[in-house]
């Protein structure tokens, strides 16, 4: 297993970066890895 730093722009448009940042992170985990990923987008995605 692997840890994957998984980074995105969130400015912009956000609602856009949001959904590319769970997308990735869905991938990383189906792939059978762990992820870390930014503050901003974790704390954006848990809403």
């Amino acid at each position: 297993m692997k840890l994957i730093y998984v980074a995105s722009p969130y400015s912009g448009d956000i609602e856009k970066n949001i959904e590319f940042i769970k997308k990735a992170c869905r991938h990383v985990m189906n792939e059978g890895h762990a992820f870390f990923c930014t503050t901003a987008a974790l704390y954006t995605a848990s809403k």
